[in-house]
């Protein structure tokens, strides 16, 4: 039986929100509807907004583009700041995310760079506005602390947890300068460490750009929103690597600076970003900027605008019209978590901010169980490490043979949000003290599927609950054959770990001279299977370790796979999890559960050919299908495709109208299906509440050093103590300025 957990998350039902610094946005602040981003920048003279009104009634009633105004950070210092907000309460709009703070630079002679926010502006936004004030920006700082900061740190500490430390330091200046109330909009997959702060009210992402694969992304931010407490929200850049989109504009500035209405993030690309994250549950969705015809042109930002909307404004405006439509698209399906040590710093193998490649924290090189996390991620979202570095945008959005049916978690997550899953996988290094193998044994005697691999339950102190004791280190088997499903599949090398099982369990598959490889064991009523390789990759590199390139329109090299046997075991377990199937791994698709009978299947071609597709019910039986009718955008529209690969595109579409195009998608497109299904054959769970463990406890420190330190690395103290109880000498010992800015 499929499990369900159709519950949105609610910030208010979490206890970190009555204990965070800044209050976290609930939906009832956003009017209870997905609300749009624009507007991200007015015109000033002599320090004063001088199109406030024109570009007010412009964007939100002339042609709506959203409610959610996104400005520049200098109109936080503009002497009719206080207009603005007036004018903003007024029309019952938000203010979000005062963009344009970049730490180490000086505002002298630029428009952007370290600043803190003024107190005068931040007061105004908090009386007038209240929670319609959405916090200030945390804009793409992971990226830049990871490419910048993090290979100047020395010495580069193999301790991840000081890494962690490191990290939290850098980031304190920004959380001090934005005065604590604070939107992250990632850049790289941080968004759990800032989700766990005080001071952040939601975590979202700038999606193409140069920037990471947006499916993982979301796997991501929603684990991370689901974990901590936060709404999260959508965003699509109109750069790319090698310029930006501009409808008013063409032109050649030099190395990324090309622009023109062919050039950057193509119209397709965007599209497909928005509609996913529509279906991703996004609290808001938008696009970075140019939704109107310009006047004049600074950098890429319009100053003044024709009411007359852009193919970029056109597809907003049409959302904007699509949503108030369907309001509501279901909550989105996701039966699978991945769980991370919280202090893993793992991040893709390459990316904007560097031409290194595969490394975690942004300065150590990946270890074994780092190309585990990453050949699980290729398993389910393969090419996703090309994001950002081919003209034809492949790797931005995959294929999802499985579904996009992921979350990522840390293993800090609390038992209540493991049990919303029904199976859970463990990647990557992991530390298995006492707390976590209580929390996971929990998970798998409530009817859970925990999977985790030999290298993980070596350093359990507690493992016998799983089935399987291990009984030695790990030996190298140069080359054998390994019987899994009915299949023999010849390996590699490969490390085996010598295991004893007990009689609760059975070997799912096993060597040729009958060596157990995967375990599995009934642990109360769920279930445990444990792959008896150190990570269930081959012992060998697949290519020599060396230098390894890593430019535009270039594949980079995969180091480590996973086991042919493995890689089937987990292909069988992913499949098991789907509520729909579309016949064709080949497209991206995703689910929405709406109703105990109906489904939202939303169906994506990042390819360069047509596919076929045919929705089938992996349970029950699809009884009609109505698709749900987006805004067209012709492929014929000026940028619609990536310049480099437009021609080819457009004559692949065409061989799609020569058949059935109902039961065909063609490149670039995104389709959205309501499916009813008869005796769809699932359990909806019963909404799992938060317990607070925390009230009247607290934890004693004696002898400590640094108080921070002590409280930062017990990632979980806030869920099991009210506070911290310190000796008197730590505050005599140290003088006032120390501990007022470690009191901060």
């Amino acid at each position: 039986m499929k499990h369900v957990y159709p519950y949105p998350v609610r910030p208010e039902a979490y206890p970190e929100f009555e204990r965070r610094y800044a209050r976290a946005t609930l939906r009832e602040d956003l009017d209870g509807a997905v609300q749009f981003a624009t507007l991200r920048r007015f015109a000033e003279e002599d320090n004063r907004l001088v199109d406030i009104e024109e570009k007010l009634e412009l964007y939100t009633e002339t042609i709506e583009m959203g409610k959610v105004i996104w400005p520049f950070v200098s109109t936080l210092n503009a002497h009719n700041f206080d207009e603005l907000v007036a004018a903003v309460k007024r029309r019952n709009l938000f203010l979000f995310d005062f963009w344009g703070y970049v730490p180490g630079t000086s505002t002298a002679g630029q428009s952007w760079g370290q600043y803190t926010a003024p107190y005068h502006a931040f007061e105004i936004l908090e009386r007038e506005l209240g929670p319609r004030f959405l916090g200030m920006d945390n804009g793409e700082q992971d990226g830049r602390y990871i490419g910048a900061y993090a290979h100047m740190l020395y010495p580069d500490s193999r301790d991840r947890r000081k890494q962690f430390l490191n990290f939290y330091y850098y980031f304190a200046q920004l959380t001090d300068d934005m005065r604590h109330k604070i939107t992250v909009l990632c850049s790289l997959n941080y968004g759990h460490y800032f989700a766990s702060m005080g001071d952040h009210i939601m975590i979202g992402a700038e999606t193409a750009q140069a920037l990471p694969n947006s499916n993982l992304w979301y796997a991501y931010l929603r684990g991370a929103g689901k974990q901590y407490g936060l709404l999260w929200f959508g965003n699509a850049s109109v750069w790319n690597r090698f310029g930006w989109k501009n409808y008013s504009a063409t032109g050649d500035e030099g190395t990324n600076s090309e622009h023109g209405p062919e050039c950057g993030t193509s119209l397709s690309l965007l599209r497909r970003l928005m509609y996913t994250h529509y279906t991703y549950n996004c609290s808001i969705l938008g696009f970075e900027s140019g939704w109107f015809y310009s006047k004049g042109l600074d950098g890429d930002k319009e100053l003044g605008e024709r009411a007359e909307a852009t193919p970029i404004g056109q597809v907003q405006h049409g959302c904007v019209e699509f949503v108030r439509e369907h309001p509501d698209p279901g909550t989105f399906y996701v039966p699978t978590a991945i769980v991370l040590d919280f202090y893993n710093g793992w991040t893709y193998p390459r990316h904007l901010y560097t031409r290194s490649v595969y490394k975690t924290w942004g300065n150590l090189p990946y270890r074994e169980a780092d190309h585990h996390i990453h050949a699980l991620y290729s398993l389910i979202y393969p090419g996703y490490e090309n994001a950002g570095f081919y003209h034809d945008e492949r790797g931005f959005l995959t294929p999802t043979p499985f579904g996009d049916a992921f979350d990522i978690l840390f293993d800090d997550a609390r038992p209540e949000i493991l049990r919303r899953y029904h199976l859970v996988i463990l990647a990557g290094e992991q530390r298995f003290d006492e707390e976590i193998c209580d929390k996971l044994r929990i998970f798998a005697e409530s009817g859970g599927h925990l999977v985790l691999t030999a290298a993980q339950l070596t350093v359990a102190r507690h493992g016998e609950w799983t089935g399987v004791t291990i009984r030695g280190a790990a030996e190298r088997i140069d080359e054998g054959r390994v019987e899994y499903g009915g299949a023999s599949y010849n390996e590699p090398a490969f490390e085996l770990v010598p295991v004893e099982f007990a009689d609760r369990a059975t070997a799912l598959a096993v060597t040729d001279d009958g060596n157990p490889v995967i375990i599995r064991s009934v642990v109360g009523s769920g279930t445990v299977d444990v792959i008896a390789t150190p990570y269930g990759l081959g012992a060998d590199p697949l290519v020599p370790v060396g230098v390894v390139a890593n430019d535009p329109d270039e594949e980079v090299v995969q180091f480590y796979g996973f086991l042919g046997s493995v890689k089937a075991y987990l292909s069988d377990l992913l499949n098991a999890q789907r509520l729909i199937d579309p016949g064709n791994p080949r497209v991206e698709y995703a689910t929405n559960y709406i109703d105990d009978r109906r489904l939202l299947v939303s169906i994506l071609n990042n390819g360069d050919r047509v596919e076929p597709f045919d929705i089938t019910a992996t349970a029950g039986t699809v009884e009609s299908v109505a698709e749900w009718e987006l805004p067209p955008c012709s492929p014929d529209t000026l940028g619609y495709f990536p310049a480099v690969s437009r021609d080819s595109l457009l004559a692949e579409i065409g061989k799609r109208d020569t058949c059935d195009a109902r039961s065909r998608i063609g490149p670039g497109e995104v389709r959205l299906f309501e499916v009813s299904v008869k005796d769809l054959g699932i359990s909806v769970d019963a909404e799992i509440p938060i317990v607070d463990r925390s009230a009247n406890t607290w934890l004693s420190l004696w002898e400590i050093g640094v108080l921070r330190d002590e409280i930062l690395v017990r990632e979980r103290l806030k869920q099991y103590f009210d506070g911290v109880k310190i000796e008197a000498k730590y505050l005599v010992e140290r003088d006032r300025d120390y501990l007022e800015q470690e009191g901060r």
